[in-house]
């Protein structure tokens, strides 16, 4: 008999065994038994009886099975005790699906805004020391990868004094991924100054980034796989017409790799070309093909923003068959397409047994005006899952209902409470901004005392919503947040001074620490009388970095001499500068940029076109008053 048989026949009682099998893996001896060690734990142990620890435990494996099963189950549970454990297999990992899928995990646990601090402070911790190099050099990976919109500064600081070279190559790939035009210039810096690697590596980037007309349907008739595969790559950046017949064949070709029929679902949903509407239906219909590729047909349908897919999401969305994640992307699909049609199987999803189904579903609903499922949205927030509760509470906040006053109220009341963690305390927070009006002194109360909060995004949103309800009263005690250790609540308090308070706290704003005056400190400056700051201010629209936000607060301020610098800021690559573009704009009573905010109703960006359309449907509906 083998060791194995014989382990598995003279184990009884599974308090006895489970211990030193344990032990014996996190011990990294027997290696070779590990495989049949954890399929014997995992078979006498459901996985749904399985606890976080469990998960996380399941990480230290050295099976890639086990591994990715619980970096999926760990994304799924979105508790943020798992970002550490994750952390570790992102950066010490070197296979591909491991070390993306446990960064895709982070990211959507963390949320993209903290997941950029986060892989931030990590990359600052390794440049402590140069042996860390790849370390940081995984860190910048997973910024270039995930987080899109990643301040372009601080590429350029690291390509600028990171020691090692491979890291400054990374940089720079970091760069490419954002397709900005002082991003090409310092491209160009980069090609003409530097020599050797570096050099050629700008060459490379620059030569996709400003690419020559190539010819793609050669590409996609190739035999071989990989260059199918690449030229779909190819074509979803640089989109071509004429190629849009040959991607809808490799699409709804069976025998092509999945992973082909991916990425040309990807193109045809950049092309916007409505050709591909009906394939995709059929494809999302057809549950004998690969989730997948349904998943793509699913996202690039609520991309492409045509209502003969309404009905067909939604049916996919309740079919009874387990793909969470192709369900979720017909859930975010239909919110972007935002026709009410789709609210009965949206309020279905909410009650779905899949959490991300559920989330999602939340998510989608938060989009959808007077869409009537308050009652499903309250009960979310007692959700099991963190993730879902944390969509519903951010929906009843987008949809400013008056429902959900006291549920946030007492949720901000007992914030210590299980299920009332600080992604559900920031969206009550946020959404208690919106329902309350200044007169309601005793619930604003209730908002100031979350200024002292643990985490940095409640209290960022706490100051937020006080200064919309022009509540003077807490000033001081927003003052001292003036000191906050993290950024962006430093900021909130920064923009709540200038617009709350008077010349007497214009010494205090200039004793905020920091090498350079921000623009949101300028603008705080600025509000409150300072005219030195806003020489300072006018000279930063000549900054690349600080150009879009300064356009936009000064356009804010009513100085026109921004308004220029605002409309060309809808065109940037960012979606966040874009938006607060779109918002200053909505103000203005030129023609110049109603007729820009008309021309952004089409952005790929169904948040954008959303905003836009508000934008313009009220600029429209004031000159006609």
């Amino acid at each position: 008999m083998d060791i194995c048989s014989a382990i598995q026949d003279s184990l009884g009682n599974e308090a006895i065994w489970r211990p030193p099998v344990r032990q014996l893996l996190q011990g990294r001896t027997a290696l070779r038994f590990s495989g049949f060690l954890f399929e014997m734990l995992n078979g006498m142990k459901d996985q749904d009886m399985k606890t976080l620890d469990d998960w996380i435990l399941d990480l230290e494996s050295d099976d890639f099975d086990i591994m990715w099963t619980a970096i999926l189950k760990l994304d799924e549970l979105g508790d943020e005790k798992a970002i550490e454990p994750l952390t570790r297999v992102g950066l010490h990992y070197d296979d591909e699906d491991l070390w993306y899928n446990s960064w895709w995990a982070v990211k959507d646990i963390l949320g993209i805004e903290a997941f950029f601090a986060h892989v931030k402070r990590l990359y600052e911790t390794f440049s402590l020391r140069d042996s860390d190099a790849k370390l940081r050099r995984h860190c910048l990976s997973a910024l270039t990868e995930f987080a899109h919109d990643a301040p372009h500064a601080f590429y350029k600081e690291v390509f600028t004094h990171d020691p090692d070279h491979q890291v400054k190559t990374y940089a720079l790939y970091g760069l490419a991924s954002i397709k900005a035009e002082e991003n090409i210039r310092f491209l160009r810096r980069v090609h003409d100054e530097q020599g050797g690697d570096l050099k050629e590596t700008a060459k490379q980037l620059l030569a996709t980034l400003e690419p020559d007309e190539y010819d793609a349907l050669s590409d996609l008739a190739s035999d071989d796989p990989v260059v199918r595969r690449d030229a779909c790559k190819k074509l979803a950046a640089n989109p071509q017409k004429q190629a849009i017949p040959r991607l809808i064949e490799l699409l709804e070709d069976r025998s092509e790799p999945a992973v082909v029929r991916f990425k040309a679902g990807e193109a045809l949903g950049a092309a916007g070309d409505e050709r591909a509407v009906e394939p995709m239906i059929r494809i999302l219909r057809t549950h004998e093909d690969e989730e997948s590729v349904r998943s793509t047909c699913a996202r690039q349908l609520g991309h492409l923003g045509d209502e003969r897919a309404v009905e067909p999401m939604a049916e996919y969305l309740l079919a009874d068959f387990d793909e969470p994640g192709a369900h979720s992307e017909a859930a975010i699909g239909l919110g972007r397409l935002g026709s009410r049609l789709a609210i009965p199987a949206l309020i279905k999803g909410a009650d779905d047994r899949r959490e991300r189904v559920r989330r999602w579903s939340l998510e989608a609903l938060g989009k959808l005006e007077n869409h009537g499922a308050d009652e499903v949205l309250i009960r979310r927030l007692s959700d099991e899952e963190r993730g879902v509760r944390e969509y519903a509470a951010l929906a009843l906040a987008r949809q400013k209902s008056h429902a959900a006053r006291e549920p946030f109220l007492t949720i901000l009341r007992e914030p210590d409470a299980p299920l009332h963690d600080y992604s559900v305390r920031w969206r009550a927070v946020w959404g208690l901004g919106r329902i309350l009006g200044p007169g309601d002194r005793e619930e604003i109360s209730v908002i100031a005392a979350r200024l002292e909060d643990e985490h940095e995004f409640v209290r960022g949103s706490a100051i937020e919503a006080l200064t919309k309800l022009k509540a003077t009263e807490y000033l001081p005690r927003i003052l001292g947040r003036l000191q906050d250790e993290q950024y962006s609540v430093k900021n909130h308090a920064i923009d709540a001074v200038g617009q709350l308070g008077d010349t007497n706290h214009i010494e205090i704003l200039k004793q905020v620490p920091g090498k350079r005056k921000t623009v949101d400190l300028l603008t705080a400056l600025v509000r409150l009388g300072d005219k030195r700051s806003l020489t300072t201010l006018l000279k930063r629209l000549d900054d690349p970095d600080d150009r879009p936000h300064a356009g936009c607060a000064l356009v804010e301020m009513g100085d026109e001499r921004g308004l220029t610098v605002a409309i060309e800021a809808l065109q940037s690559k960012y979606w966040n500068v874009r938006l607060e573009a779109i918002r200053v704009l909505r103000d203005c009573n030129d023609e110049a940029s109603l007729s820009a905010l008309q021309a952004i109703t089409n952005d790929p960006d169904e948040s954008i076109r959303s905003a836009a359309r508000k934008a313009v449907e009220a600029r429209v509906s004031e000159m006609h008053a």
